[in-house]
């Protein structure tokens, strides 16, 4: 009988943690195309963008902004934020990278999800030369 309670008890808490709410990382790849639009506050540059990814819930019209650019080392930093928002939910965070000699722009970001995609995050990479041909690559994953 004591063996049957700790067999139910150690099930118990194996399966009590493998929670419903965990999230296998999915890959995701895709473009974006962005046109530049008037910054508002504190920007220096702000982008309206269509994201065209292979996951739709990290496809729709962003909003990207530039706050910071140091062009004191090479590659130039720079730094801003994003905000995507589709019929599922929408994304928020910010980003960073560099741009080479060469005009290569390559930066990365953490976006939290909230509605639908809440207790998500997505992780990008953007990497482009000119703004109609930017490659767009990263993982939706849990945010804990």
């Amino acid at each position: 009988m004591l063996r049957s309670i700790t067999v139910f008890l150690v099930l118990g808490l194996a399966i009590g943690a493998c929670s419903d709410d965990e999230v296998e990382p999915v890959s995701v790849s895709g473009t974006e195309e962005c046109v530049q639009v008037a910054p508002e506050g504190d920007e220096l540059v702000r982008y309206e963008c269509l994201e065209t990814l292979d996951d739709q819930r990290v496809s729709g019209t962003s909003t990207v902004t530039v706050t910071l650019v140091d062009d004191s080392v090479s590659p130039v930093v720079d730094e801003g934020g994003f905000t995507l928002g589709n019929d599922g939910g929408s994304w928020s965070g910010d980003w960073s990278g560099t741009i080479e000699e060469d005009g290569t722009h390559v930066t990365e970001g953490v976006m939290a999800g909230s509605g639908g995609y809440d207790g998500l995050q997505y992780r990008a990479r953007w990497a482009f030369t000119t703004l109609g041909d930017v490659e767009v690559s990263g993982t939706i994953e849990s945010s804990s």
